[in-house]
Formats: C-alpha cells, sequence, structure tokens
C-alpha cells in the first residue's frame, strides 16, 4: 500500500504544478502564468526520470546530476522566465515566498485527502469504535500541529474516484429496491383492478339480462293495456253517468240535511231553555228553604245561646320590634287560571295553610293551592256577588260579604256555611276577622259598621259616624282598634271596648275605597277613587318627605293611629 502511494508521488506533483498554475492565472498575470508553465515542463521531466527508476527492475541506478546542480538550473530558469513573463528583475525571495504558499496549499489539500480516505474507510467497513478514536487522536494530533504533511502518503485520485462511485452505486442501489417495492404494488394493485374488471364485466352481464327480461315483460304488458283500453273507454262512460246521478243524489241529501239540523238546532235550544229555568226554579226554592231552615236553626241557638263574648285584652304585637328589608326581586306570572265567570273582588291568603281564596260577582267563593294554583274548594249560596272574604285566625273557617246584604261564614271542613248574618239593610262591601276569631267587624252600604259576635251570632253593636256606604273595614293587628273608610272621603278610628270613634282621619277628596295596616300596625295605607293613596303614621318623630311611587303621590301625614 505504501509502494503504490510512492508511485503515485510523480502524478501528484504534476497535478500540484498545475494548481499552481491555476492559481497564478487567477491571479490574473500572464507573464507570470507563462513562467509556471516552464515550471511545470521540468516537473513533467523529472516525473519522467522517476517513474523510468521506479519501473527499471534492475538494481543499477543510473547516474543523475547532483541536487545542487539541478536546484541552481531550475531556480535560474524559473528567474529567467519570470523575468521575460513580467518585463522586470524578480528577487528570489519573492520567488520563495510564492513557492512556499503554493507548497502550504497543496500539503492541506493533501492532508484533507488522507483524512477523508481513512474515515471512509472505517465507515465501509462499519468499523465504528475504530472511526471514533481516530477522529479523537487525529483532530487532537491537529490542533497541537503535531501532524507533518510532508511524511503523509499521498492518495491516489483514482481511488477517491471509486469512493464516489461506490456511493453512487449504493445510492442507486437502493433506488433501485424503492423501484422494485413500488413495481410489486402496482403489480398487486393492477390484479385487484383486474379482479374488480372481471366482477364488473359479470354484473353488467346480469344487469343486461334482467333489462331484457324487463323489456319482454314491458312488451306484454303493452299488449295487455290495449287489449283493456276500449274495456276502460265504456267504463268511463257509465262512471260519468253515474256521478251525475250522485250528485244531484247529494244536493237532495245537503238540503234535508240542513233542515234536519236547523230543526235539532231549535229542538236543543227549547230543551237548554226549559232545563235551565227548571233548575232555576229548582235552585231558587232548595235556597228558600235552606235560608228558611237556617233561619230557624238561628232563632232556636239564639234563644239557646250563652252570654255575649268578653271582649278579649290586648296582647303584644310579635313582630312590632323586628324590622324588615324590602324585596329586590322582580315578579313573573306563575300560573294563569280562569276559575269565576264573572270578576274577582276579592283574595285573601289563609294563615296557616298554603292556600288562598277568591271572592267574585258570580256569588261564588273558591279555595286554591299555593303555588300550583289547583281548585280545590267552591262554595256556593249567596244570591248575589261575592264583596269580599277573610279567613279565620286559625285557618280552619272563612266569612263572606255579598251584595244581598248577607255575611256568612264558611266551615272549610265540611265545605258548608256555618253562619249567616241578616242585620244590613243594604249590600254588605266589606267583612274582617277579629285576632281572637270571636268577633267579625263588616262594613256596608247602609252608611254603618257592625260587630259580630260569632259565639252568639248576633250583632253587638252598630256604628254610624259616616255619612255615605261604609267601603272597607279592617282591624289594627293585635289590638280591639278598626278603621273604616268611606265613601264621603273620611276614614274614622273606632274602639270597640267604648264603643266610641277615636280619631277621623282627612285628606282624600274622593272615595276611600282600600286599606291596609302593616303588620306592625303602626303605618295605615288607603286609596281613593281618584287614585291618590295616603300613608298614615303613629310615629311623631318619622318626618319622611312626600314619596312619588310610579307617577303616584303617596303623602305622610304625622298622625297618631
Amino acid at each position: 500500500f505504501f509502494f503504490f502511494f510512492q508511485a503515485e508521488d510523480g502524478i501528484r506533483d504534476v497535478e500540484r504544478s498545475r494548481g499552481l498554475g491555476d492559481v497564478y492565472k487567477r491571479q490574473g498575470s500572464n507573464a507570470e502564468y507563462m513562467g509556471i508553465l516552464k515550471r511545470m515542463s521540468l516537473e513533467k521531466l523529472e516525473f519522467e526520470e522517476r517513474e523510468v527508476e521506479i519501473s527499471d527492475v534492475s538494481d543499477v541506478v543510473p547516474e543523475s546530476p547532483k541536487e545542487s546542480e539541478i536546484t541552481e538550473l531550475e531556480e535560474e530558469t524559473k528567474l529567467e522566465d519570470y523575468e521575460k513573463g513580467i518585463g522586470k528583475s524578480v528577487t528570489k525571495a519573492e520567488i520563495s515566498k510564492v513557492l512556499k504558499q503554493e507548497d502550504e496549499e497543496v500539503e492541506k489539500a493533501e492532508t484533507d485527502k488522507a483524512d477523508e480516505l481513512m474515515r471512509n474507510f472505517f465507515i465501509k467497513y462499519k468499523m465504528n469504535r475504530t472511526l471514533d478514536s481516530f477522529q479523537k487522536e487525529w483532530f487532537k494530533r491537529k490542533t497541537e500541529s503535531k501532524i507533518d504533511p510532508s511524511t503523509i502518503p499521498k492518495v491516489p485520485e483514482i481511488y477517491l474516484q471509486n469512493l464516489r462511485l461506490h456511493a453512487q452505486l449504493d445510492q442507486m442501489q437502493k433506488e433501485l429496491d424503492t423501484a422494485k417495492i413500488e413495481a410489486d404494488k402496482a403489480e398487486t394493485t393492477g390484479k385487484k383492478l383486474c379482479k374488480q374488471r372481471d366482477l364488473k364485466k359479470i354484473h353488467h352481464r346480469r344487469v343486461q339480462q334482467e333489462k331484457d327480461k324487463l323489456n319482454a315483460e314491458i312488451e306484454k304488458l303493452k299488449e295487455v293495456y290495449e287489449k283493456y283500453q276500449t274495456k276502460f273507454k265504456e267504463l268511463s262512460s257509465k262512471y260519468e253517468a253515474l256521478r251525475t246521478e250522485k250528485m244531484l243524489l247529494d244536493f237532495q241529501r245537503k238540503g234535508i240535511t240542513a233542515r234536519l239540523e236547523q230543526l235539532e238546532k231549535s229542538k236543543k235550544r227549547l230543551e237548554e231553555a226549559l232545563k235551565a229555568q227548571q233548575e232555576k226554579d229548582e235552585f231558587e226554592a232548595k235556597a228558600q228553604e235552606e235560608t228558611l231552615k237556617k233561619a230557624e236553626e238561628d232563632k232556636k241557638e239564639q234563644k239557646a245561646s250563652k252570654e255575649p263574648t268578653p271582649i278579649p285584652d290586648e296582647i303584644p304585637n310579635p313582630i312590632f320590634d323586628k324590622h324588615f328589608d324590602p324585596l329586590n326581586i322582580s315578579m313573573t306570572v306563575n300560573r294563569s287560571r280562569k276559575g269565576h265567570m264573572l270578576g274577582v273582588s276579592s283574595i285573601a291568603i289563609s294563615p296557616k295553610k298554603d292556600i288562598f281564596a277568591t271572592s267574585s260577582d258570580d256569588s261564588t267563593w273558591k279555595l286554591w293551592t299555593l303555588p300550583q294554583g289547583d281548585l280545590i274548594m267552591c262554595g256556593e249560596g249567596h244570591q248575589d256577588w261575592v264583596s269580599s272574604i277573610s279567613f279565620h285566625p286559625k285557618g280552619m273557617m272563612l266569612a263572606t260579604s255579598s251584595g244581598d246584604c248577607s255575611i256568612k261564614v264558611w266551615d272549610l271542613v265540611t265545605a258548608s256555611y256555618k253562619v249567616t248574618l241578616l242585620e244590613h239593610a243594604e249590600a254588605v262591601w266589606s267583612v274582617d276577622y277579629h285576632f281572637s276569631g270571636d268577633f267579625l267587624i263588616s262594613g256596608s252600604m247602609d252608611q254603618s259598621a257592625k260587630l259580630w259576635d260569632i259565639n252568639t251570632q248576633k250583632c253587638r253593636y252598630s256604628y254610624r259616624g259616616h255619612v255615605d256606604s261604609v267601603n272597607v273595614v279592617k282591624w289594627k293587628p293585635y289590638t280591639n282598634y278598626f278603621v273604616s273608610a268611606s265613601a264621603d272621603k273620611s276614614i274614622s278610628l273606632w274602639d270597640i271596648r267604648s264603643n266610641l270613634c277615636v280619631q277621623t282621619f282627612n285628606g282624600h277628596n274622593n272615595a276611600v275605597n282600600s286599606l291596609s295596616f302593616n303588620m306592625q300596625g303602626d303605618h295605615l295605607a288607603s286609596g281613593d277613587a281618584d287614585g291618590i293613596c295616603l300613608l298614615y303614621t303613629s310615629d311623631a318623630a318619622d318626618d319622611t318627605p312626600c314619596v312619588d311611587l310610579g307617577g303616584r303621590r303617596i303623602i305622610k301625614k304625622k298622625k297618631y293611629i
């Protein structure tokens, strides 16, 4: 291997000289380039002499000129050529500098080629550990400048070409293998496509056969259709004749049906009117009979009744000292029910259970569940509209007032009225239970308010002080005081212990139609027919000014209640 490198030294020298010629040519000096060419011719002669020496088999070595003589001759020749080329004299130092640079470039190229040769050799035979050791030691010695380029054997160019060709061969072999795999895939795909083609051909033949069969059947059906065409024409003419007859019969039938419907409607109206009249007569007779019966029973009970119920003492209001913040919520409609035939006049909520009662102008009251709104009871007994309704404090009874001048106390257990109070001369507008449950207060169109004893079923006292209809009466919570509002634009405060009017409130300019105490009992709100609301308070220190609520004035009066 070493001997092969030495045999190629001459070729490397020629290549190096050619490389130097290229370098000088790139510098742009034609004269210098001509000198380099002469130098290359001398080096070629020297290489031929060395080749003869290597090829000679004999041990006899011919005499050669001395090195000193050859060196001097070469330098003189180079100097002369260079001077002729550039037209001026050049020193030997400058020529030596140029030659030294050329030698360094050639040595560097030879070093890189040797390094590349060894790396490729190790990689080809998969000597990875040897390659790692070589790279570490080579790089270390190269950085420390311990590698003498003159001692490195020259790599023949043919070997490098072989390496490149081997690399190209490996690449082409890989491409060939890939092409074979793709060809196999294409062959498999082609076979699948051939099978699919055969299946499509078979399917096409089957479809063609079915098509021919259907065409034959169609031809047969056409023949049958032509045969039945004449029969169809005959039947069509018969159908038209029958259709004309049917239309005439339909006209006659509709006329007869319309007459029958008119007669049936007339009959139904007569029957309904007769039935309604009978029911009305029966209901009036039954109501009159029940009223007489109840009146007799009331008289008997009044005769056998005990002494009048004593008026109870006032009790402290359990929520007088409590403060309730206003609710900051939005109200929405949960459920809507049409339970009455006419307008609803009053609503009351039970103090004990989740139920509420409604009274209506259709002479009935009804009981509903909360919050479902389901109907659970219906009360009938008044002969005219029901104006007001109020629950007993225990929640088991309720009282209703009516335009028939009566007040009825109803038992929710038996769903029937227990007591009927009949001392008002005109329609009763309002009724309210005392906190003890033993007394009722009522206001009537006869300009009076009456206190009723439930136990004796009698009127304890009639309060007269208004000059017009008493529209509303309300008890002050947990006291023996009640207020009455009248169409004479005034509100009166009454004490049932002394049966006297304690105080009269003025301020409204029209009939007062509504009253309501707050839960503590220290504020009273009233509303009149003009849409004005007045707020009365018992707190003398409360100097809150007028309040505007929804466009309506609320005037706060500082008066004691």
